[in-house]
């Protein structure tokens, strides 16, 4: 019996490694990235758009159900360099994430993003009450950069025009909407820092 369930997930391991190299060689030759590394990995029902303006590093892991792309309806209105969204090398975006581009994101290497976690360039006007919001176009249109080495918790949001720095740390559920220097945490909605590394301690210090 144990025999016949070894071999079951082992079956099952193959099928999935052969689903992921299928997903990979069609992201890599069939789809016209502006450019993409090796070892990418697509998980089940990851969701790229408007492929041809997002640029990809190596060793890039894409969880299940994440959405990654360049907005199809606005992006032409904010120039038409390449590439809008950019994602480094080894950087992890987790289940249910979402990585909307308009004018420029970028991912540097080593990012880690928690599961359902919203990174955006962009938001909506609301401004008239006399039409739907969906009709008034974007507000906010500001480039996002998130450093070396950040990690973002579950769920966490950012808005457009933050920068997050290099090995810094967002908290769950927190919404950044101003910049993290390097080396801090921040947590909350709206976030704050809580802490920053001190390097001649070699500590992370409370912040008041």
């Amino acid at each position: 019996m144990k025999n016949v369930t070894s071999q079951k997930k082992e079956t099952i391991y193959y099928l999935f490694k052969i689903y992921y190299l299928f997903k990979y060689v069609y992201h890599r030759i069939l789809t016209p990235f502006y450019k993409i590394g090796w070892r990418v990995v697509f998980c089940r029902v990851a969701e790229i758009n408007n492929s041809r303006y997002i640029q990809m590093g190596r060793g890039v892991y894409i969880g299940k159900n994440a959405l990654i792309q360049v907005d199809h309806f606005h992006h032409l209105e904010y120039g038409f360099h390449k590439p809008k969204l950019k994602i480094g090398n080894n950087v992890s975006i987790g289940s249910g994430s979402v990585v909307s581009a308009v004018s420029n994101v970028e991912l540097e290497d080593d990012v880690i993003i928690a599961p359902y976690c919203y990174i955006a360039d962009n938001s909506h006007r609301f401004d008239r009450v006399d039409i739907s919001i969906k009709y008034q176009g974007l507000d906010k249109v500001s480039p996002v950069k998130i450093k070396k080495g950040a990690w973002l918790g579950w769920s966490a949001v950012v808005c457009p025009g933050v920068t997050i720095g290099i090995n810094s740390v967002i908290g769950a559920n927190s919404v950044v909407t101003k910049d993290v220097p390097d080396y801090c945490v921040a947590v909350g909605a709206p976030a704050r820092i809580i802490k920053k590394y001190d390097f001649e301690s070699g500590k992370w210090v409370k912040i008041g």
